[in-house]
């Protein structure tokens, strides 16, 4: 049951930029790939620097059209959010033991409709490098570790404790950014808002 949970939550998927981290479960000993759909970048007006990345593969099959929903396979819709509080020097060794300069939360939901009943939520921090041209921004997430933080309805954590590394280019929207900041709070809070409207591209 563990492992078929771990392929739902960390399964394949359309990436927008090849948008793919590595988890590595250091209970299980093993690696797994989690594939994004989006990714979008923004500074926040106290100066950090914001990544959230979206994994929402077939979630227009839930979207409200008021037509009676029908049964269909949907990997669950995941936000992971980043907050960099500062921008390390060229020169820093992205394996330095002691380097941290973001925190990262990253949220999984299992109700698309009610996303605050069925939730995990992961909490850590590592080191994360940024630079921004031409409105995207290319961002490396080295030796970021994460653990669970919060466990709602019958969702299992497939994975324990895991290390995080990565490569994303987002697109700087700081409008969505705010959007999906909201979004998540909102699920994680007693007694959280349903989930929005699929959004049309």
């Amino acid at each position: 049951m563990l492992l078929l949970l771990a392929a739902a939550v960390l399964g394949g998927g359309c990436a927008s930029y090849h948008n793919s981290l590595t988890m590595q479960s250091l209970t299980l000993r093993r690696d797994y790939t989690q594939n994004f759909s989006q990714a979008y970048s923004a500074l926040s007006d106290n100066g950090d620097y914001l990544i959230v990345l979206v994994h929402d593969v077939g979630g227009e099959k839930v979207a409200n059209t008021g037509q009676v929903l029908q049964p269909a396979p949907v990997s669950p819709r995941q936000i992971m959010i980043i907050r960099i509080y500062w921008i390390p020097d060229h020169g820093t060794k992205l394996d330095h033991p002691v380097a941290s300069n973001a925190s990262v939360g990253w949220y999984v939901f299992g109700d698309r409709l009610d996303e605050s009943a069925e939730l995990l939520k992961y909490t850590g921090a590592g080191l994360v490098l940024v630079s921004e041209n031409g409105g995207l921004a290319s961002v490396t997430i080295r030796a970021a570790s994460l653990k669970l933080a919060t466990r709602r309805g019958g969702m299992t954590d497939p994975l324990g404790p895991c290390s995080l590394n990565g490569d994303i280019v987002a697109v700087v929207d700081r409008d969505r950014v705010n959007q999906l900041i909201q979004e998540a709070k909102d699920a994680d809070a007693p007694g959280g808002s349903p989930a929005p409207q699929a959004a049309s591209n």
